[in-house]
C-alpha cells in the first residue's frame, strides 16, 4: 500500500514522461537505422553501376581513366622542405614555370593593357566610389528642391530653439541649486 506513490516519482520507470522520452528515443534509433541502411544501399548501388560501367569499358577496348587520378599524381618539383626552406630550383623548373607563366588563363586580362586604362577599369568598378557617386546624387536631388530646402532649413531652425530652451531651463535648474 506504501509503495502507489512511486510510479509519480520522477525517476521512477513506469512515469509517463519516463516512458515518453524511452519511446522517442527508441524512435529516432530505429529511425538512424533505416537512414543508414537506406544510404548504405544507395552506395552499394553506386558501387555495382561503377563495376557495370568498368566491365562495359574493358570489353569495348576503352582504356578507363579514373577522374580523381590527376589529384594524386606526384609531380616533380621541389618537395616541400625545399620549397618552405627555399632552395633554388633546377633550371628546367625554372623553364617549365616561365611557360606556365606566359600562358593565359580564362580570368587574365592581355599583358597590352597599358596603366591608364587599367586605372580607368579599378576606378569605375570600386564600390566604395559607386556608393559616394549616389550618395552625391542624393544629396544633389535634394539641394536642387526648393521645397525640401525650405522644410530642411525650418527643421533646423525648430532644433535650434528647442536647443536654446534646452539651455535656458538647466540654466534656470542651476539658478534655482544655487540660491
Amino acid at each position: 500500500m506504501a509503495t502507489k506513490f512511486l510510479h509519480k516519482k520522477s525517476w521512477h520507470t513506469s512515469n509517463l514522461k519516463n516512458i515518453e522520452t524511452v519511446w522517442k528515443a527508441e524512435q529516432a534509433a530505429e529511425a538512424e537505422a533505416r537512414k543508414m541502411k537506406e544510404l548504405q544501399h544507395e552506395v552499394a548501388e553506386e558501387n555495382r553501376i561503377y563495376e557495370l560501367k568498368r566491365m562495359a569499358d574493358q570489353a569495348a577496348g576503352i582504356a578507363h581513366v579514373d577522374k580523381l587520378d590527376w589529384m594524386y599524381a606526384v609531380k616533380a618539383g621541389p618537395s616541400p622542405d625545399e620549397y618552405l626552406l627555399g632552395r633554388k630550383l633546377k633550371d628546367w623548373d625554372t623553364k617549365e614555370l616561365e611557360q606556365l607563366s606566359r600562358k593565359q588563363g580564362p580570368g587574365q586580362s592581355a599583358p597590352e593593357v597599358n596603366a591608364m586604362q587599367d586605372a580607368q577599369t579599378k576606378i569605375m568598378l570600386d564600390p566604395l566610389l559607386a556608393i559616394k557617386q549616389q550618395e552625391a546624387a542624393a544629396l544633389k536631388l535634394i539641394l536642387d528642391n526648393p521645397v525640401r530646402m525650405k522644410k530642411i532649413q525650418e527643421d533646423k531652425k525648430i532644433k535650434e530653439l528647442l536647443k536654446k530652451i534646452k539651455e535656458e531651463k538647466k540654466l534656470k535648474k542651476k539658478l534655482k541649486k544655487e540660491k
